[in-house]
């Protein structure tokens, strides 16, 4: 209804787009929840269309013409677009079946979601490589001033005026991934429970968000485990560290935190990594000019001069950290209260025994850093004895 200018008659449009009168009786007010539904439901295909635009945007305004111009190999062009155009099918198919049925003139879409999101998995492949694909398209940009200008020029073509940056579009996907199951909640909320739409699309919808975040998390903890496998040197030990492996009872080795500290007594900076299964102290052999330690990574902000900037230093070969003190397996570890002190003004401290009577105490950079340090180890030391228990328990079971 568009208009209710006569007792008898209203003006209204179809979904079909087609104007003109009919008599009042012919329509009833919609349920107090049909209104809100109808708004998700247009915030759902309108943002997918949304979405779309800037999917071909990239593939249009920066793949086309970065493959024209010659200034990478197929291989790095792969690597860096990774699945894109698999993505922009997916979304064009689910855009074009959200569109198809609404004008048709129904708002049941739940079983186009159910439908639609199991194909959504290639999203698991593009988030899970994002990071390395955004990193060697910054190392490219910055060893090849002609392929920067080229970005920059492309960056400057897309529409609306926008000037998004390339990394900016690189981002979109893991957004809307997981923007599905926000919009797909706020549509049950609003649905009645007499509508033909079902509650499983939301189930569907959080375990494909759940298979790309778990997804992500493992292919970073992978290259963190390279990373310190190439840049941490582990000398004196009897068999060699190998980072990216297997602990005894824990699964997959993990990278939990990591952060610079300093001891208490003399200053000493430490780089320090904490592992699922031990801690590992380290002391950078060059000039970390004061800056704390951050694992080479984009910020994904779109800013790319400066995350350029700390990934040239992170990625330089003379960033390396020599081993302090041998890996400290997590069962013979706690944390203890800090010692009395006078003033409330000193730096916070973070309190370590290594069992059975050996205290470590560092200077942290604040306090939520200490409070961060102390929850970290606390939770993964308990998380390694009781799988340690657990796996004594099991291994004395065979004997």
């Amino acid at each position: 209804v568009i208009s209710k200018d006569e007792p008898d008659w209203h003006r209204g449009r179809t979904a079909s787009l087609r104007e003109g009168l009919f008599p009042v009786n012919y329509v009833e007010p919609l349920p107090q929840q049909e209104p809100n539904r109808q708004m998700v439901v247009n915030e759902l295909t309108n943002s997918e269309n949304t979405y779309y635009n800037d999917l071909l945007e990239v593939w249009n305004k920066f793949h086309e013409p970065m493959l024209e111009s010659g200034l990478l190999t197929q291989d790095q062009l792969d690597a860096i677009f990774l699945n894109w155009t698999d993505l922009m099918n997916c979304s064009y198919s689910l855009l074009m079946a959200l569109k198809v049925r609404k004008e048709g003139g129904t708002d049941a879409i739940g079983d186009i979601m159910l439908q639609h999101l199991p194909q959504l998995t290639c999203y698991v492949r593009f988030c899970g490589r994002q990071s390395a694909a955004t990193q060697l398209l910054t190392q490219r940009i910055n060893s090849v001033p002609e392929l920067a200008q080229l970005v920059r020029h492309c960056e400057q073509q897309t529409s609306s005026g926008k000037l998004m940056g390339l990394i900016q579009y690189f981002v979109k996907p893991m957004q809307r991934i997981t923007r599905y199951p926000l919009l797909i909640e706020k549509l049950l909320k609003a649905t009645p429970e007499s509508h033909p739409d079902r509650a499983e699309a939301l189930d569907e919808a959080k375990k494909l968000c759940q298979t790309v975040n778990e997804s992500v998390r493992e292919t970073e903890n992978s290259g963190r485990l390279e990373w310190c496998q190439e840049h941490v040197i582990c000398e004196g030990l009897s068999e060699k560290l190998v980072f990216n492996s297997q602990t005894n009872c824990l699964g997959q080795r993990r990278l939990v935190h990591w952060g610079t500290l300093f001891k208490h007594k003399g200053g000493k900076e430490l780089v320090v990594f904490l592992f699922n299964d031990f801690l590992l102290l380290t002391v950078p052999v060059f000039n970390t000019q004061g800056r704390p330690f951050v694992f080479p990574s984009l910020a994904l902000d779109g800013n790319a001069a400066s995350a350029s900037e700390d990934d040239q230093l992170a990625n330089s070969q003379k960033q390396k950290y020599r081993m302090y003190k041998r890996p400290i397996i997590l069962n013979d570890l706690m944390t203890v209260p800090e010692p009395d002190r006078d003033s409330g003004t000193e730096p916070p401290l973070l309190c370590i025994r290594v069992l059975p009577n050996e205290d470590w105490v560092f200077r942290c950079q604040s306090a939520q850093d200490r409070d961060r340090w102390k929850d970290r180890l606390t939770k993964t030391a308990k998380e390694y004895h009781n799988a340690t228990a657990h796996f004594m328990l099991f291994v004395h079971s065979l004997l």
